[in-house]
């Protein structure tokens, strides 16, 4: 490239310096994120030299922090947030997230349902069947009409009741302990940025 031969130990060498250059910003990153309101954390798998390592993503609303570890445990969420997070932590059942004390957790809904597949399976009391109709009660001010229909049988929960709820829920507050973040009648606003933000009982 631009008539430079560039050797692989030359590259090698290059991205090493570029890691020791950007150290200190990732640690200003790591304080960051441990200060969010809201946190995104999430795993997957990631190959290194053929044998099988982990990708972690923490994210906020414009952060984003990675770490590729040979360990999916908890000591690699300990290591980003520490024994205490005290803000909102959104993530999947993966036991790691447990281990770490948290102000809120809000769990992957897409992880939730999946869980409650099995439950609807087996469960045919009348106290699930109301839980179920609550469940999938559309939420006011959400747009489901480009929403796939819902399966039925095995491989999910059945088709909702869209049986309207008696009190129209407000719109105008984040689902966050009736967090309010803007005035009545005005468009959501952000959802707190800092753990300092997050309301307190």
């Amino acid at each position: 490239m631009f008539g430079l031969r560039v050797s692989a130990g030359g590259l090698t060498q290059s991205w090493i310096r570029l890691g020791e250059t950007l150290a200190p910003y990732g640690v200003q990153l790591e304080q960051a994120i441990r200060q969010a309101g809201v946190l995104h954390a999430d795993e997957t798998g990631w190959r290194v030299n053929g044998t099988t390592h982990w990708l972690w993503a923490f994210c906020t609303e414009d952060l984003a922090h990675f770490r590729i570890e040979r360990r999916r445990d908890a000591d690699v969420v300990y290591a980003v947030l520490g024994e205490i997070f005290d803000g909102l932590l959104a993530c999947n059942f993966y036991a790691a997230y447990n281990a770490v004390e948290t102000w809120a957790k809000q769990r992957c809904l897409f992880h939730l349902f999946a869980e409650l597949r099995p439950v609807n399976q087996r469960n045919t009391s009348i106290p699930w069947r109301e839980a179920r109709r609550r469940i999938q009660t559309p939420i006011p001010g959400c747009d489901t009409s480009q929403t796939a229909p819902p399966r039925t049988g095995t491989e999910g929960l059945p088709a909702p009741q869209r049986t309207p709820a008696p009190t129209p829920r407000r719109t105008d507050r984040h689902p966050v302990r009736g967090c309010r973040c803007h005035a009545p009648g005005e468009p959501p606003g952000q959802l707190p940025r800092r753990t300092a933000d997050l309301p307190r009982s």
